[in-house]
């Protein structure tokens, strides 16, 4: 499977993924750790292994994770809202950081 075809299957993942940073808070988002702990790495135990077997990095994870976490919330105070801008471009922000 290449990358531009798992892409229909790590999007959902990866949305599901980010509602989660509003339950967690933005103390997770604001810490490296943390989030990686709490979000990215848990987000890759729900992608399916075939997708996982292209690879952690090949897929760039950790680059997505990190784009979107300077790109996809708005914090007010403790308060973490989805941009949904960032949500409607979910895609094109995965390609553009596999082309990157």
């Amino acid at each position: 499977m290449d990358l531009f075809k798992s892409l229909d299957v790590i999007t959902p993942v990866i949305k599901k993924s980010l509602e989660k940073i509003k339950i967690e808070g933005a103390d997770t988002l604001r810490d490296e750790k943390k989030y990686k702990e709490r979000i990215v790495d848990p987000a890759w135990e729900l992608v399916p292994f075939a997708i996982r077997f292209i690879g952690r990095d090949r897929l760039k994870w950790d680059l997505i994770f990190n784009k979107l976490r300077t790109s996809a919330f708005i914090i007010e105070g403790e308060k973490v809202e989805i941009n949904t801008e960032a949500l409607r471009e979910l895609q094109e922000i995965i390609k553009g950081v596999w082309k990157q």
